[in-house]
């Protein structure tokens, strides 16, 4: 379809890319199938963006690719500020593969107390990024750039092999140790590796498996509940303890659960810090 440019090229262009999205959201039918299609578009501007063709659709592209990290069927205009944000993104990926290069993770153990006798039951290993640069980095700042560009996966492998390697070592030098609660990302739970990870870990170390505790979010396993009720009895049934962490913040359905071989709810504050006024 034809559409009048005029002076506004930004606006015109977004009433292009919508047309192209619908266009191309319609269903066609090859040999018998219905078809669909989900694109994700990127766009760059002459002479704002850039003068040369290569240019041009260098910017594109990397407005494109942001496009897709948004979700489909939507599109991006490039921007400086755009650019400046992926490079950003790209800079911080980079630290983080010389970071695990490096061993520059580290872990801490948040204590868990029993409060009715005040007994320490355990703990919850928790990351740290120690910058050689900028120092102790916060995972607010790093989680969600490792979960975009898949390192998540990797760093988390880290963690728990980390978390393997430091029990052993308390057992080997006499002392008693407790369990400890692991945190698994969504895309960690949806790797197919996940379950044979572990298992090599738990053996690499000889680590007791009632010593680990795997905490998932409850969003995570309410993304896919058949899929999620198949890793969770797998875990469970290797003797892993399971934790659904955040309950409430979402489904907080008391049905799912009886899905799930869970051990532990963690729910949220929500639920108790008007108490007991309310």
């Amino acid at each position: 379809a034809l559409i009048h440019i005029g002076d506004d090229v930004r606006e015109a262009t977004e009433i292009l890319a919508h047309r192209i999205i619908a266009t191309l959201s319609e269903p066609f039918t090859i040999l018998g199938n219905d078809i669909r299609v989900r694109a994700s578009i990127g766009v760059s501007i002459f002479p704002d963006d850039a003068v040369d063709a290569e240019k041009l659709i260098q910017n594109a592209d990397t407005a494109m690719y942001d496009a897709k990290r948004v979700g489909n069927r939507c599109y991006q205009i490039f921007s400086k500020e755009l650019h400046e944000k992926n490079r950003q993104r790209l800079l911080m990926e980079n630290k983080m593969v010389y970071a695990i290069e490096r061993d520059e993770f580290d872990i801490y153990y948040q204590p868990q107390f029993n409060l009715i006798n005040n007994e320490l039951v355990g703990s919850e290993a928790l990351l740290r990024w120690n910058d050689p640069d900028e120092g102790l980095i916060s995972p607010a700042d790093f989680i969600p750039f490792a979960e975009e560009s898949g390192l998540i996966i990797d760093i988390g492998q880290w963690v728990f092999r980390k978390v393997c390697s430091q029990i052993r070592d308390c057992i080997d030098s006499g002392r008693t140790p407790l369990r400890v609660a692991v945190n698994l990302s969504a895309e960690q739970f949806t790797d197919s590796t996940l379950v044979m990870v572990i298992q090599d870990s738990l053996e690499q170390y000889n680590v007791p498996v009632d010593l680990i505790e795997l905490e998932i979010t409850e969003s995570t396993v309410m993304n896919d509940t058949e899929y999620a009720a198949q890793i969770l009895r797998e875990l469970s049934n290797f003797g892993l303890r399971i934790t659904i962490d955040d309950f409430g913040t979402g489904y907080s359905s008391l049905a799912y659960l009886k899905k799930f071989p869970v051990d532990k709810l963690k729910i949220d504050r929500l639920f108790i810090r008007e108490l007991p006024g309310n």
